[in-house]
């Protein structure tokens, strides 16, 4: 399910901010990067902790397009059972 999200980038080479932008409310984003290593972060809106936002690096090459996925980790977990 699409999470509107706060996506921070940082270049990897020394850990500067290059960009913050935020998602849709489809969970859409676009960036225009710099030939280059990131890692990109995913925040949620609501201010709690839950769902976590995950880290995801990438490289950007010239002249490239990259299709990045950020998922969220809702801390649920599935139950198991003795038997």
């Amino acid at each position: 399910m699409p999470l509107a999200a706060k996506i921070t980038v940082t270049k990897d080479s020394d850990q500067t901010v290059v960009s913050t932008v935020q998602s849709g409310e489809d969970g859409r984003y676009r960036l225009t990067l710099a030939p280059g290593a990131y890692t990109l972060h995913a925040d949620n809106l609501t201010g709690n902790l839950l769902p976590r936002g995950t880290t995801v690096p990438v490289r950007i090459d010239q002249g490239q397009f990259q299709t990045v996925e950020l998922k969220f980790d809702s801390g649920i977990r599935g139950m198991q059972t003795g038997g």
